[in-house]
């Protein structure tokens, strides 16, 4: 059952939202979470992953979700009100192996909605979506978030081959699969409802495309802090720089640099097994015609070469290669999704007009780069978490 009706305008209707979620309960229940998350650091998170969730949660992000998918609130329907939104039966989230954070980011946009939700979690990273969740159970008093994540959020952690994913998919009607392309194709066939929407997030690659007069320290600070969450793994993450318009002295220069701010700002140890595979990167790579350099403690890769280089090795290796526009573009992965960019001038409508024409899925600013919210790869899937019911012209009068 709904708890209220809740009225959105937006530039010729005003659509109609039956919740069992009370939006101001759910969104000050994470902001008293917050408040505790910004003291305490539960054992298994990282910092810096701690740190972008207490972002995640400020309350004008929460608010934006329903603002940027369904209009302004109002307080009683603006005429003509056409569309009802209710919530779907149940949402089964299939989690990546590689990007674990993303469980506690959907936890949090799923409780805007009210929906049930049953969480399949990565088992070869840390177990950040077990470890959110226990923590905001054991922290948050009693009131409906808490209620909302001991009843309606169920969590598991199993491989991708494990027989109980075959029943994952079974009473739900709303999915979202996350993983390889070959993890997407192998859930694809599990059996489900006839009236199942889906929304597949497979393999993706992704780039920073800088300009030198919009480059300063703090922008390529920015590019290593993206970089260095998930290096390569994560598909937000810049497979590759592409130094627009520049020369191979000025991508040499660029990589000298970004090796000296990485030193500075990056000075932790790496795991030995990480630093191992980098000196193998790094070997790679000079053997491929690219040329690598070691950050402090192998910590990481940093390559310059052309942009006609077959792919630079190695999880943690950041790769420059100057090039045009016209080459970048032709260059393009067929699975290309977000571009972050340090643009001299960002809002020129020439950006606009390549992005109409190629298949990048985001544009923003570099440190946007990991930035999640209700729509991604080009699917508002947060929207999709509901049905939508067509309201008579009688609303009207």
């Amino acid at each position: 059952m709904f708890k209220k009706l809740r009225y959105f305008h937006g530039l010729s209707e005003t659509i109609c939202l039956a919740s069992p979620a009370d939006a101001h309960e759910a969104i000050a229940g994470w902001q008293r979470l917050r408040s505790m998350m910004t003291r305490r650091l539960p054992a298994g998170f990282g910092r810096d992953e701690w740190a972008y969730l207490i972002s995640f949660l400020e309350p004008k992000n929460l608010e934006a979700v329903y603002a940027h998918n369904l209009g302004k609130p109002v307080t009683k329907p603006v005429l003509p009100l056409k569309r009802l939104l209710r919530p779907r039966r149940k949402v089964a989230i299939w989690l990546p192996n590689n990007v674990s954070l993303l469980g506690p980011l959907l936890i949090v946009l799923c409780s805007l909605s009210g929906i049930a939700v049953r969480i399949k979690g990565g088992s070869k990273k840390e177990d950040f979506t077990g470890i959110f969740l226990r923590f905001a159970k054991n922290n948050l008093p009693h009131g409906r978030l808490r209620e909302y994540l001991s009843q309606k959020v169920e969590y598991a952690v199993f491989p991708h081959a494990d027989p109980r994913g075959n029943d994952f998919f079974r009473d739900a009607d709303t999915g979202i699969i996350f993983g390889s392309d070959e993890a997407v194709e192998a859930v694809k066939d599990f059996p489900r409802p006839l009236n199942f929407i889906g929304f597949p997030f497979p393999d993706r690659n992704s780039q920073a495309w800088l300009e030198l007069p919009a480059v300063n320290d703090g922008v390529l600070i920015e590019l290593l802090k993206v970089f260095a969450v998930y290096g390569r793994a994560g598909c937000s993450s810049p497979a590759k720089v592409i130094l627009l318009g520049g020369t191979m002295p000025q991508a040499v220069k660029l990589q000298r640099l970004l090796r000296k701010l990485w030193n500075n700002v990056f000075c932790r140890l790496p795991p030995a097994a990480t630093a191992s595979q980098n000196v193998k990167a790094f070997q790679l790579a000079k053997a491929a015609g690219w040329q690598p350099v070691l950050t402090t403690n192998h910590a990481s890769v940093i390559a310059v070469g052309s942009i006609s280089l077959p792919p630079c090795p190695g999880e943690m290796t950041l790769s420059i290669v100057p090039a045009t526009v016209a080459e970048t573009v032709r260059h393009l992965p067929e699975a290309i999704q977000t571009v972050g960019y340090a643009l001299a001038k960002p809002q020129d409508p020439r950006w606009l007009e390549l992005v109409a024409k190629t298949q990048i899925k985001r544009f923003v600013p570099i440190a946007r780069m990991h930035h999640f919210g209700p729509l991604w790869d080009g699917y508002a899937f947060w929207r999709g978490l509901f049905e939508e019911v067509e309201l008579s012209d009688d609303y009207e009068k």
